[in-house]
């Protein structure tokens, strides 16, 4: 099809080829005009002009004014026929068509160490500056996928498997760490394992006072014990039962975690209901215990301090029965922490979030699916790890983290909202983090992010679909992959008898909600942002190079099966003593030949040591 210039071009040729035309005619005429017309046509048509001198351009007056009548009535002509619709043969009622494989290779890393593992063919680059420009992208990616979809299986651990940087994995059954924890153990990486699942096994330590630098991430701290434990609190419906709330729980806080600093300690938050227990005295003329202590502070920080402040505020403000009320609330929301098995948890600190992009890490976090009780503590870490990541990118490392961190948030419904999610998944990348949801179906993330859930959406560059029939995602991968314009036979008789096939164009999904529902389960779908949707088969994962270092799930030894050398067993150790007595033999005590009876003394003495 010829475009609007070049029948400009066209129009303009044949007007000077007319004006040409009628400048010679009306030329020609002039000479031979003597006042009878039709003896003027006579003579033009005998005369022999136009051979003698074919190219003539000296113009008269009329000749001239003929000559721009042609290439006028050219251009008219031009105009008159001129059709600026676009014409999109064969995309009438849609473009969208299946990516290619070579589409989609542009997007990989060469070394396939690097890459994100999306399907047996899709791949996209852990490493943007191994890319051109017009491919970069995030590395967030959104993964929705039915329960018996093989999220875990063929797309969380062959990604595992590529062994980049460091992770964190939510693990709702605690098996994971079981089939990769040797893996990476031997592959230099500190593993860590916070469980939330047998709570009274051995586990990776976690309290979050380590990773308040200031005033800021301690407000921050407090906002997400609040929303974490809302559960545990009876509702009292007032503003103001909330505000009070926050303005003693900061000043707690801040005073433990301000005397702890000082000692070159760290504070706990089961402390925080030691000081509420204190906080009215029996007599009240006598001074409560904690208000001896606060006068102690001031003294040590002054009167100025920010939480010497904040508990004036609240001493000056409450009293009587509601006193009695704000400390019931306040006390019902730290009255957890006191639980053994929780205490235990928050004691100390051993998962070391800030550590984790100095050096290869992975973290798995044991969430239970069947109790979310506790998970907050879960989103607690999750938040406190951004917080320390973005700070550390931001002040520490000029931007970026050294070692690439990658979050792997399996079943992400199961736990409270991350903190600020939809604004670390819109920043994440430039900072060398990536975010990986993995969800069900994506009326679980409306549900946890009822406002900003299509932001979350919008910031994963990459979305993929494992399968499912819910409603709502059917109808969500059906809009993304867009319509496309296919022809149907369109039968027309003629007068004659005969039939004319003429092919019409029609509208219709590239994947309609059925076809999407009924998704072959070896199937999925591929989404990267500017792409066309790419249909892949699910990863092998037993084709991946490090799989055979994995564990085979269920060998662990246990009913009939045979135990995977493969299978990690961890232990964590309360105390340095625990872990000596743990590892050391009755004989390398009983160096003098001494009886069991002073051997198990000598333990009992190191215990109490």
């Amino acid at each position: 099809m010829k475009s609007s210039k070049e029948k400009l071009v066209g129009a303009l040729l044949f007007g000077l080829f007319l004006g040409y035309f009628l400048h010679r005619f009306v030329k020609i005429g002039e000479s031979n005009y003597h006042g009878d017309v039709g003896q003027m046509f006579i003579k033009i048509s005998q005369s022999n002009e136009i051979n003698t001198h074919p190219l003539d351009l000296a113009f008269t007056s009329y000749s001239f004014f003929a000559f721009i009548c042609g290439i006028g009535l050219a251009l008219l002509i031009y105009l008159a026929r001129i059709d600026n619709r676009t014409y999109l043969t064969g995309k009438e009622y849609g473009s969208a068509r299946q990516a290619t494989l070579k589409e989609m290779e542009k997007f990989r890393n060469k070394e396939f160490k690097k890459n994100v593992i999306l399907g047996q063919k899709a791949r996209i680059s852990r490493v943007n500056s191994a890319l051109r420009k017009k491919f970069k992208r995030n590395n967030n990616t959104l993964v929705l996928g039915a329960s018996g979809t093989a999220k875990t299986y063929r797309f969380v651990k062959p990604n595992l498997a590529q062994a980049f940087g460091s992770y964190i994995l939510t693990d709702s059954k605690g098996m994971t760490v079981h089939e990769t924890g040797k893996f990476f153990e031997e592959e230099g990486y500190a593993v860590k394992i916070f469980d939330l699942i047998n709570m009274t096994g051995p586990s990776d330590t976690f309290n979050p006072f380590c990773y308040v630098r200031d005033e800021l991430t301690l407000r921050t701290l407090l906002s997400l014990l609040i929303t974490g434990t809302d559960g545990e609190v009876p509702k009292q419906g007032d503003p103001f039962w909330d505000k009070a709330e926050v303005v003693l729980s900061e000043a707690l806080m801040g005073y433990c975690w301000r005397k702890a600093k000082a000692r070159g300690e760290q504070a706990r938050l089961y402390q925080i209901n030691e000081l509420v227990r204190n906080l009215r005295s029996p007599d009240p003329k006598v001074k409560s215990v904690v208000e001896i202590l606060f006068e102690q502070y001031e003294k040590e920080f002054g009167e100025d301090d920010y939480y010497a402040k904040k508990f004036r505020t609240f001493k000056g403000t409450f009293a009587g029965d509601t006193l009695n009320s704000v400390l019931a609330i306040v006390g019902s929301r730290f009255d957890m922490f006191e639980m053994p098995q929780i205490k235990r948890l928050i004691d100390s600190d051993t998962v070391e979030l800030d550590k984790i992009a100095l050096r290869p890490t992975i973290l798995y976090i044991n969430i239970p699916d069947y109790d979310t009780t506790f998970n907050f503590l879960a989103t607690i870490m999750f938040s406190m790890l951004n917080l320390t990541l973005f700070y550390q990118a931001d002040v520490l490392y000029n931007g970026e983290v050294p070692v690439p961190v990658s979050v792997h948030a399996d079943e992400y419904a199961n736990y409270s909202n991350i903190y600020r999610m939809e604004n670390f998944t819109a920043v994440n990348r430039s900072r060398n983090i990536s975010m990986n949801l993995y969800l069900q179906d994506i009326n679980q993330l409306k549900k946890k992010h009822e406002k900003d859930w299509r932001t979350i959406v919008s910031n994963s560059d990459t979305l993929v679909f494992l399968g499912g029939a819910e409603e709502d995602t059917t109808k969500l991968i059906s809009k993304k992959a867009g319509k496309t314009t296919i022809y149907e036979k369109d039968y027309e008789r003629l007068k004659d008898g005969h039939r004319n096939n003429k092919p019409r164009p029609k509208g219709r999904d590239l994947y309609d909600e059925h076809e999407v529902a009924t998704l072959d389960n070896e199937k999925m779908l591929v989404f990267i942002r500017g792409m066309n949707v790419f249909e892949d088969t699910k990863y092998i994962a037993e084709n991946h190079p490090n799989w055979k270092k994995f564990a085979y799930p269920g060998h662990n030894g246990q009913e009939g099966k045979p135990l995977d050398p493969n299978w990690y067993e961890w232990k964590r150790y309360d105390s340095k003593v625990d872990e000596w007595l743990d590892n050391t033999s009755p004989e390398d005590i009983d160096i003098l030949n001494e009886d069991p009876n002073e051997v198990e003394f000598l333990k009992q003495t190191l215990k109490i040591t």
